[in-house]
């Protein structure tokens, strides 16, 4: 009878206190607004305000009578009929509540176990326990078997979910909270602020960049990583904070040292725009892209766009994927280099046995284990290929923990930089290339007078990989040192405890055949050929641009062919002049090379080559030849074809879809466009010689010098820059520019016709202006002078050049040819400004000189600023 009777009670009690509240007999007060009391009230902060549904059994819903104070919970029926009610309000002690429900009365106390858990049971017999748990946007409310207070068994439980009224108001809610704090970002961050967790690749210059943003500080700071996209090498880091001033921005740059800030307002549509600050820093828009990328433009005075660089989303850290392949080889090991097979490490490979096939990497790959000489080549059919177009061979460095390790990595030519740079890596995966992570403790340098790069580290036991990459048909060789030790302090992370891939043993002869990943070669072929179709018959052409030597105006233009009978892609193209329409009697041919399995220009000088980044961009890769007929790579340029119809070169130079039809019609346009441009200069040049002669009459009547004349023409070369930036010149042009000025200042004198030519390859492409600087130092000559010698001002911008290597560190191949070439002329000035102290020049005399360094400088450090550099 007893049994009957509980149940019965319980039976009644579950459907009263099944955790909800619609509304009650007694008087409900509106919910409160502020939030109540999670130590208080536990699970039911998370309840209150709401109802809540279980198929077949009741409706309950929670609302306040007090605020804070008490709670009711009702129960109603699918017909709407009110079940009963229950009362709660806080305890006697902290973490307790106490429940009344009617209309049967009966008491229960309640113990918050945590913040979506509470347990009741009565104080009389029977004690009636059940509990209720919030879990997954519902609560379940179900009976439950305690000991010791603690619940140990559960039953008859009953699931709750939120109203679908509720949940249409929840969502409502939610989806405006979620808008007002998106709105609220772009409008503190602007387009920032979805860049944040991704990395982003930006292709320029010879060496593609990876941006990565994250936050330091959330919703106050975030940094950006920017790196170098091949070996992950730090190139610069930015911080950007808000200010105190709403919607406004401080970006920090800083690279080698120097830092550059600036300050963004962010617009209506979450663009970015950087105010014009000074002749170094232009103004810059940051926006996001339809097609889910972002653009930085560099603008000019009238806010149309000079120059845009497009970052697209990097996908995947690899350079493809591991496939599954079997090789085998004969296996006859260089002295000092023990080869070991999988599952035996530190074992040689008998000469003459079967090397174990390479089943999960797509190259050869070969165990270092002790000291020795390897000599290697990056040959096609034997070396991998990435998506930057360089060559790469893997292999897997042997070592116990405590072992000292040295390779000096030497290229077949060790005065030219950039023929090979290896990588000592830590072990992935069975790629040797895929999301390379430095060595930590590991240490690189460059070798005295020479390119050779030594690596160095006490190793952590284990396998790493040592992966040369570098330019195609170029030999190496690796001189490995090592010294057994004994664990320590200072090792390096410990390596992976076995080998990653099955290997292809190898001595320091010829390498066994590459096992290129199929998928990789089918894509790079696939992919360039896709975008070839794409070219086909296509025409396009640039804006206009301007010939210095004759002030002439031109456009540049180049139609593809493609899908001949014998798969070879040409390129034709030419000029449009005021005398019309004219194509190059030259043209390039792209055919597939079938050792390679790439796209390129085998039967020239240069051999070029095409391999696909994305679906819409090709990575041209330039390799020219030394004096001994062996390639050296020139550059690489990302040529992507936009939904516009228009093709980027990295980013930045831009041909637009045209016809021959559209072409002749230009040519009346561009012959006005040259008139004009021939005024403009000629009134510059009129105005010039008038300011030049009241300089050299000033000078003649104090006695002034010819260097102080000759000097003359830079100090009023920002004529011929404003000029050409004024008609949309690029960066190179403008530098040019000013060279112009100085020509058109003084059009007779000898310093004029150094000019002239520099001037005239920076304004039609060209990049290095050391013939003029060099030929002017020589036209200084004097006597002896006394005063304090200057500080070479273009040291902080121009890494790596000194007073005695600047002339070949200017015209090396290294780095960013456009900064280094401003940088040498920086230099060039400034040797000028010490040979006339040196030579007895007056302070004024030499300072004149210095005053064309410093600009030349303030150049160098702009553009560093402003684009970067390799």
């Amino acid at each position: 009878m007893i049994k009957g009777v509980r149940a019965m009670l319980l039976a009644l009690c579950m459907g009263m206190l099944a955790c909800a509240g619609a509304w009650a007999q007694a008087p409900v007060a509106a919910d409160a607004t502020a939030e109540p009391d999670a130590a208080v009230w536990g699970v039911y902060t998370r309840l209150v305000g709401k109802a809540w549904e279980s198929p077949g059994r009741y409706t309950i819903s929670y609302r306040w009578i007090v605020p804070g104070e008490s709670l009711l919970e009702t129960a109603t029926s699918s017909t709407g009929t009110v079940q009963g009610t229950v009362t709660v309000t806080p305890g006697e002690r902290p973490g307790e509540l106490q429940a009344k429900s009617s209309p049967l009365p009966m008491k229960w106390v309640g113990r918050i176990v945590d913040a979506d858990t509470i347990v009741f049971q009565r104080g009389a017999v029977p004690k009636l326990p059940y509990q209720v748990k919030y879990a997954d946007g519902g609560f379940v409310h179900e009976r439950v078997k305690l000991a010791n207070g603690a619940v140990v068994s559960s039953s008859d439980s009953a699931r709750y979910e939120l109203s679908a009224a509720d949940r249409q108001r929840e969502t409502a809610r939610l989806d405006a909270e979620r808008r007002a704090a998106r709105a609220a970002e772009i409008a503190a961050w602007g387009t920032y602020v979805d860049l944040v967790g991704q990395r982003w690749r930006l292709d320029i210059g010879s060496r593609p960049r990876v941006f990565e943003f994250s936050w330091i500080e959330p919703g106050q700071r975030m940094r950006v990583a920017e790196t170098y996209l091949d070996n992950g090498g730090a190139f610069s880091t930015t911080t950007i904070s808000r200010t105190q001033v709403p919607s406004e921005l401080q970006v920090v740059n800083e690279r080698k040292g120097l830092k550059t800030t600036r300050l963004a307002r962010v617009q209506a549509d979450g663009s970015l725009l950087f105010p014009k600050e000074g002749a170094l820093k232009p103004g810059m828009r940051i926006a996001r892209r339809d097609d889910g990328s972002w653009v930085e433009q560099q603008l000019k005075g009238d806010s149309s766009v000079r120059m845009e660089y497009v970052y697209t989303a990097l996908q995947g850290a690899g350079t493809h994927a591991p496939v599954a392949a079997a090789a085998s080889a004969a296996a006859v090991p260089a002295a000092g280099l023990a080869v070991s097979p999988a599952g035996a490490p530190g074992a040689a490979v008998p000469a003459g046995a079967p090397a174990t096939g390479n089943t999960a990497g797509s190259h050869p790959v070969r165990v270092i284990s002790g000291t020795g000489t390897i000599n290697g080549t990056f040959s096609p059919g034997v070396s991998g290929i990435d998506r930057q177009g360089n060559r790469y061979d893997c292999y897997l460095l042997q070592t116990q923990p405590g072992d000292r390790w040295e390779i000096t990595t030497q290229a077949d030519d060790v005065y030219v930089s950039g023929l090979v740079v290896p990588q000592l890596a830590m072990v992935q995966g069975p790629d040797c290339m895929a999301g390379l992570q430095p060595v930590a403790g590991a240490k690189s340098r460059e070798a005295f007078l020479t390119f050779n790069r030594i690596h160095s580290m006490t190793a952590g036991g284990g396998y790493y990989w040592f992966v040369p990459v570098g330019v195609p048909g170029r030999s190496y060789t690796l001189q490995v040192k090592h010294k057994p030790g004994k664990p320590g302090g200072s090792m390096a992370p410990a390596g992976a405890a076995s080998i990653p891939v099955p290997l292809v043993a190898v001595d320091t002869g010829p390498a066994a055949a590459v096992l290129e990943d199929p998928a990789w070669r089918t894509e790079r072929v696939s992919a360039v050929q896709a975008i070839m179709a794409r070219l086909d018959q296509r025409t396009l052409r640039t804006q206009f641009g301007w010939q210095v030597e004759g002030e002439r105006a031109y456009i540049q233009w180049k139609q593809y062919l493609w899908g001949r009978k014998d798969g070879v892609l040409r390129i034709v193209g030419g000029t449009v002049t005021d005398a019309g329409v004219n194509q190059s009697s030259e043209m390039t041919d792209y055919r597939l090379d079938p050792a390679a399995q790439v796209y390129r220009t085998v039967d020239s000088k240069e051999n070029n080559e095409f391999l696909p980044l994305d679906a819409d961009t090709l990575l041209a890769i330039f390799y020219g030849v030394d004096a001994n007929g062996r390639p050296t790579r020139k550059e690489a340029m990302a040529i992507k074809l936009n939904p516009d119809g228009s093709q980027s070169y990295n980013g930045s130079l831009r041909y637009w879809p045209s016809d021959r039809d559209e072409l002749a019609a230009l040519v009346p346009d561009l012959r006005t466009r040259q008139a004009r441009m021939r005024a403009d200069l000629a009134r510059e040049r009129e105005r010039a010689a008038q300011q030049l002669a009241e300089q050299r009459a000033q000078e003649e009547a104090s006695g002034g010098s010819g260097i102080g004349r000759m000097l003359g023409t830079l100090a009023i070369a920002t004529v011929g820059a404003a000029t050409v930036g004024y008609h949309g010149g690029n960066a190179e042009q403008i530098i040019g520019g000013a060279l112009v000025g100085a020509t058109i200042a003084n059009p007779d004198s000898a310093a004029a016709s150094i000019l002239g030519a520099t001037a005239q390859e920076l304004v039609t492409g060209g990049v290095s202006g050391m013939g003029a600087a060099s030929s002017l130092a020589g036209m200084a000559g004097g006597g002896g002078g006394s005063y304090r010698t200057r500080e070479n001002l273009a040291l902080s911008s121009c890494a790596g050049f000194t007073e005695s290597n600047y002339r070949q560190k200017a015209v090396s191949g290294g780095g960013d040819q456009q900064l280094y070439a401003m940088c040498g002329q920086a230099f060039e000035y400034y040797t000028m400004y010490k040979r006339a102290i040196a030579q007895g020049y007056s302070e004024a005399d030499a300072n004149r000189t210095y005053a064309a360094h410093q600009q030349s400088a303030e150049v160098a450090a702009g553009y560093l600023q402003s684009h970067g550099a390799d």
